[in-house]
């Protein structure tokens, strides 16, 4: 789902993006790369205070490690 959400991203479908990382971010709530790109696609739509506020919360999970490493395993 991560990865849906990132070629939605990519592409501009940034309410898709959202929901993919959404459906991502509910197996692994602290998932950090899926935080940072949903912060993206939020800024995106115009939704600077709900983006910042994710986009911090991204960056603490982060520094704990929840993101994906060279093998993409979390």
């Amino acid at each position: 789902m991560f990865y849906l959400g990132v070629i939605e991203y990519e592409t501009g479908n940034y309410t898709k993006a959202i929901e993919y990382f959404d459906v991502s971010l509910k197996h692994y709530k602290d998932f950090a790369d899926a935080q940072y790109y949903k912060s993206l696609s939020l800024a995106k739509l115009n939704k600077g205070i709900e983006a910042k506020a994710l986009f911090l919360e991204s960056k603490e999970n982060f520094e704990k490690g929840t993101s994906f490493n060279e093998g993409n395993s979390l």
